[in-house]
């Protein structure tokens, strides 16, 4: 994930931590509408996501989706990167 970061950086995008008020921390998990309204607050349209909180990620998108908004999930999985439009529509 450092990577996505310094990479999203380097093309001028703006990063935030979805998962709890601290990255460092797994200790709190924020509830999905808090961090649903995180990504309507900073207008994101993509979410990288490591494989044990894909199912988030994607809950998360399709929240996004029935209200008319599109996030792209980008998943790290086992083979390495996997991406979604939405929930379920694969992209890559």
């Amino acid at each position: 994930m450092l990577t996505v970061r310094y990479a999203a950086h380097l093309l001028g995008s703006a990063v935030c931590y979805l998962r709890s008020a601290h990255p460092v921390s797994n200790a709190a998990v924020l509830p999905p509408e808090h961090q649903i309204q995180i990504l309507r607050d900073t207008q994101a349209v993509t979410l990288y996501t490591d494989a044990e909180s894909a199912p988030r990620a994607q809950e998360l998108s399709f929240s996004a989706l029935s209200q008319g908004e599109t996030i792209m999930v980008v998943s790290r999985t086992g083979g390495g990167w996997s991406g979604y439009r939405g929930p379920l529509v694969p992209d890559v």
